[in-house]
């Protein structure tokens, strides 16, 4: 909910005898927002924190990238790596261990990297980040970033070799 300011018209008298009407902002006594016109609401009608447009509502988690991840990231496109770095950043900092559109609880699914259970995985485009989360230590450890074609499924994609 958006705060508003209150404003107060006040009339001041000119010296030709006419009054001159103006919004003047409230003195020191008075509320000077909506929400401070009740005790103790000022603080929870505040406008949530902003991050990337959104309201930020949980902790802030950390990054970490395993040596795999890393060199499979070090192989794509620059352009590739930023989009993919940047779908990373936005959705994996805060809530990473919530399901959405672009990310997808895979269990316990064989791959040939080592994650602590359970696995989860992140679209950015045509690319996959599978990582798995400790929420003990608030850390996010990104295990594998790996191309997705439409025609393999995400088990032919988590058993491949090389990441091609």
């Amino acid at each position: 909910m958006r705060e508003l300011m209150v404003w107060r018209i006040t009339s001041e008298a000119k010296p030709n005898g006419k009054s001159d009407a103006r919004f003047a902002r409230p003195t020191v006594g008075e509320a000077t927002r909506r929400s401070d016109s009740k005790p103790g609401t000022a603080r929870q009608n505040r406008r949530p924190r902003m991050r990337f447009g959104r309201p930020v509502m949980g902790r802030r988690f950390g990054i970490e990238f395993s040596p795999s991840s890393r060199r499979e990231l070090g192989d794509l496109r620059i352009f590739d790596h930023r989009k993919v770095l940047e779908a990373i950043e936005r959705k994996l900092t805060y809530d990473p261990n919530v399901q959405t559109k672009d990310k997808k609880i895979l269990g316990w699914e064989p791959a040939n990297f080592g994650y602590v259970p359970p696995l989860w995985e992140l679209r950015a485009r045509e690319f996959r980040a599978f990582y798995d989360v400790d929420e003990a230590e608030g850390i996010v450890c990104i295990r594998a970033v790996r191309r997705k074609p439409p025609h393999k499924t995400t088990s032919e994609v988590l058993n491949e070799a090389n990441g091609d």
